[in-house]
């Protein structure tokens, strides 16, 4: 796949991020961090983490979304970004899809050494960049992305959101009225 078709998915991805107005809880602060470590979002599969990614894509404008299904799989992530960074003034990537590429790890390394870029990349296999011969555990922020939760399914639906409980709470029957009034939804958010 050549630059302009990457710039062109680009493109398709930060408008699909405008149409998405509503926000999990979680983005506030991913969209907040600002240290030199980059973001890796980890958690299930269907857990909204491309969708996250795209969300975080249109806080920035110097971003660059790029799935590494569309690669080639000899690409090298390392001389893609620097070639988007250095003649296209990109300076913040999403990357999704990270299982895709053999040696995905040691360009991250790479890029953390040698660019000073933002990276975000999402994960279903989190073990293997934890793990990474590369050392990249102090490179990164893990953030958990987990699936959907019956208070951002309240707060998608315009609904009232009680605060969370702990177990200590619900067994000490220390939730009110409008924990109560959610009840009727949850059948809703199951299924």
């Amino acid at each position: 796949m050549n630059v302009n078709q990457l710039i062109e998915l680009n493109n398709l991805a930060r408008q699909f991020a405008r149409e998405t107005h509503k926000r999990r809880f979680v983005f506030d602060g991913l969209k907040n961090h600002e240290d030199r470590t980059y973001l890796a979002l980890v958690g299930p599969r269907g857990a909204g983490k491309t969708v996250l990614l795209k969300q975080l894509l249109a806080e920035h404008p110097d971003g660059f979304y790029l799935s590494l299904d569309t690669l080639e799989e000899e690409t090298s992530l390392f001389e893609l970004i620097s070639s988007l960074h250095r003649d296209y003034k990109f300076g913040s990537f999403f990357i999704d899809e990270d299982h895709y590429l053999p040696d995905f790890e040691r360009d991250l390394k790479m890029l953390y050494d040698n660019l000073r870029v933002k990276i975000c990349v999402s994960s279903s296999v989190a073990l293997k960049l934890i793990h990474s011969a590369q050392d990249l555990s102090r490179r990164m922020k893990f953030v958990r992305v987990s699936p959907f939760s019956f208070r951002e399914f309240l707060c998608f639906k315009g609904r009232e959101v009680p605060s969370a409980l702990s177990w200590e709470q619900l067994l000490a029957k220390g939730f009110d009225s409008r924990h109560i009034a959610a009840i009727p939804l949850l059948k809703e958010y199951l299924s």
